[in-house]
């Protein structure tokens, strides 16, 4: 005798089990998940399932057609929760922490959907009928994106998207996630920032999204228009920033196009200091007199001890008082400043001129002691900037390391301020 479901003269389900049909397609995407195409037979699946083997041929016209069924619930849902993240957003700076979300918390969220999708990939490589699954869900994808971004942007964050997040689950180390955050930054920097080097940064220090290219005089005539703003006492400006970032080069540049500015550099209150413990001397012997409107003729202790000549002087005339250096714009000395230009730079980059440099005028002693030093200021700068983070609080933020060819009196500025992380990060030494 012939069985029910076979005799059946609809493929709806019966009555008693209208389920039946989707959870082997369910089950099917189970077995796929645990054995791959390879192991998913109908025994295996209508097992998995629960149903008669029956059930398999009554429900679908072969095992492709329920691959296909599959497959295409699969897309669906990974596609559903792509779109509710990018719709969720409200400019493009949610829409990057969207994609950044996406990256770490949602595509390929666990072991199972990374199997699935790989066994997608290998079936459409061989079989153009399942492509057309891969071409849906790519087009899904970049058309949440492209609430957000231009369509050629969109194409290549998606394929960053699948990228990092194969490379996240195969790596056999785990990955900063900071390097997720600067990856989407990088992809979506519009206008000029295009044309600049991609930054390497520290983890915990955010990347600026646009740089705008802007006359030297620019920077310079703001701070003019504070400066005569305040009358009776010198505009206080902090040039921070990490080791070897263009700091001093910046602050030269401007005090040569301010008339009445006073430099003050904190490697000077820094000299035979114990690392990041001398804010007390810039706040109380510098900038507490010095915006009191008097003259500031400051003997540091370790000159004394040491026998250095002269001092640190800001004349009672100043108009502009530049203090700059890592550490300038230290929350210690914040309600004393009154504006604070950030300098941001590649890593690297930095690191190698720094070396350089002082390799150069044997400050440090031999190469050896040299990298000794670095290697111990480096640790104490990164952890007195993550836990400071002065970017936050800045007005300002410049491009320290842009082009070769950038023209002398054009500085790359960000658009967007003030800078935050997208979430703290752990401090590594790497």
């Amino acid at each position: 005798m012939p069985s029910a479901e076979a005799t059946a003269p609809s493929r709806r389900g019966r009555g008693n089990d209208p389920d039946r049909r989707d959870r082997i397609i369910d089950a099917c995407l189970d077995v796929i998940a645990e054995s791959g195409i390879a192991g998913a037979s109908h025994r295996r699946i209508a097992e998995a399932a629960g149903v008669p083997l029956g059930s398999m041929t009554y429900h679908f016209d072969g095992i492709d057609e329920l691959y296909h069924e599959a497959f295409a619930r699969f897309t669906a849902s990974v596609s559903e929760g792509f779109e509710r993240r990018m719709a969720a957003a409200t400019d493009a700076e949610s829409a990057r922490d969207a994609v950044v979300a996406i990256i770490v918390d949602d595509v390929f969220g666990s072991a199972r959907d990374l199997v699935i999708t790989h066994e997608l990939y290998t079936l459409a490589a061989r079989q153009p009928s399942y492509r057309t699954l891969t071409a849906t869900w790519m087009a899904r994808s970049r058309a949440a994106l492209e609430r957000w971004f231009d369509p050629e942007t969109a194409r290549l964050l998606d394929a960053l998207i699948e990228g990092l997040t194969i490379h996240r689950s195969l790596d056999a180390e785990p990955r900063d996630p900071g390097e997720i955050v600067r990856a989407v930054v990088r992809v979506t920097q519009p206008g000029p920032a295009r044309g600049l080097p991609a930054l390497v940064l520290e983890p915990e220090e955010p990347a600026v999204d646009r740089w705008r290219p802007t006359e030297l005089d620019e920077l310079a005539d703001r701070l003019r228009a504070a400066a005569a703003a305040q009358r009776t006492r010198p505009l206080v400006v902090a040039v921070d920033g990490r080791s070897a970032s263009g700091k001093t080069t910046l602050a030269d540049r401007l005090s040569s196009h301010l008339p009445d500015t006073t430099v003050v550099r904190t490697d000077d209150l820094a000299w035979h200091e114990p690392l990041f413990d001398w804010a007390h001397l810039l706040r109380d012997e510098v900038l507490r007199p010095a915006v009191q409107g008097a003259a500031v003729s400051f003997t540091p202790p370790a000159w004394a001890a040491r026998g250095r000549p002269g001092a640190i002087d800001v004349p009672a005339d100043t108009k502009i008082l530049l203090v700059e250096g890592v550490g300038a714009a230290d929350a210690a000395v914040a309600d004393l400043v009154d504006l604070i230009v950030w300098v941001q730079a590649d890593r690297d980059m930095a690191r190698s001129r720094g070396l350089e440099r002082d390799l150069a005028s044997g400050a440090n002693g031999d190469r050896a002691q040299t990298l000794t030093f670095w290697s111990a200021w480096y640790d104490a700068e990164r952890a007195h900037l993550a836990a400071d983070r002065p970017w936050e609080r800045a007005d300002v933020v410049v491009l320290g390391t842009p082009p070769p060819d950038s023209p002398e009196d054009v500085l790359h500025v960000a658009d967007t301020l003030p800078l935050t992380s997208a979430s703290p990060n752990e401090i590594r030494h790497d």
